[in-house]
């Protein structure tokens, strides 16, 4: 596999993505979630690019992508809308996307509302806009496992706290809340690497700012269903987000379908890469 990095300049500034694979094949877009950043599908890109052109994106605000200051340019069309500019550059009609996480979140909005750009959509461990808000509301769980969200809405200190230390804390949130190897020592360098990149972890909270900054965002998908053909996959021992709110998606969807992992964590494509790769080309293959 040869990796080539790319950069897509747009009116903000510059979208970062790798590449691999003829860029004849079909492509299929990975979207990475918080705090990583395209080398969170290096697994799946290595394996899907002997068949597919494949392109894994730094979303904006993380590691090589452009940074934008204020918190209105977290918005998630405005995320979303980096992504239909990559797929148009490449000069495709539709892409398969994935998403993980915000990557995940990314990939239910361009499906909920820019559908024609898809011809797949593999989402990672997290649910439909409308099972999570109404999940928070209700759901004690769930609220108390989302603490951190709350948590970043504080100026300053999220960044303080997650970067101190050389980005020690981050890197210890993600090897205690998946398997035992998902991360080795060598991921995390590459990681804190990605961290230190300009002011990216400032950048990434204000995603979280956005979100309950401008919760009417959510009043686009109204009367909407997802209507190409979606595959949810789950890590049942998430420690963010409850399982069942995955099930309760599929109402959104006229062609879901759903798989949850046991014993895979919040970060399934690193805690299970063979079983999830086989899983996103079995529901390419299969999907009508």
């Amino acid at each position: 596999m040869t990796l080539q990095s790319n950069f897509l300049q747009l009116h903000e500034g510059k979208i970062h993505y790798m590449s691999a694979g003829d860029v004849d094949n079909e492509t299929i877009i990975f979207l990475h979630g918080f705090p990583e950043f395209w080398y969170a599908w290096r697994k799946q890109v290595s394996y899907f690019s002997d068949k597919y052109h494949v392109v894994a994106p730094d979303l904006r605000g993380y590691n090589k992508s452009l940074k934008p200051k204020r918190v209105k340019n977290y918005k998630i069309d405005l995320i979303a809308k980096d992504v239909i500019a990559i797929i148009e550059d490449l000069g495709k009609e539709k892409v398969i996307l994935a998403g993980h996480d915000w990557g995940a979140a990314i990939a239910w909005h361009i499906a909920l509302l820019y559908g024609e750009r898809l011809s797949k959509v593999v989402v990672l461990n997290v649910p439909h806009p409308f099972v999570f808000r109404r999940t928070l509301m209700t759901n004690l769980k769930q609220l108390s496992k989302s603490w951190y969200i709350f948590f970043f809405q504080i100026p300053f200190l999220p960044t303080w706290y997650l970067g101190r230390n050389n980005f020690s804390r981050c890197a210890k949130m993600l090897v205690e809340s998946s398997q035992e190897g998902s991360f080795t020592e060598a991921d995390l360098e590459q990681y804190k690497v990605a961290w230190a990149n300009g002011n990216s972890m400032n950048c990434m909270v204000m995603w979280y700012k956005a979100m309950m900054r401008y919760p009417m965002q959510m009043d686009q998908y109204k009367q909407k269903k997802v209507n190409i053909p979606i595959k949810i996959i789950w890590g049942k021992n998430d420690i963010a987000l409850v399982p069942k709110m995955a099930e309760e998606s599929l109402a959104y969807c006229k062609q879901g379908k759903l798989t949850y992992l046991e014993e895979a964590t919040h970060w399934v494509q690193h805690d299970e890469p063979e079983k999830v790769n086989q899983l996103i080309e079995e529901f390419i293959l299969t999907a009508p």
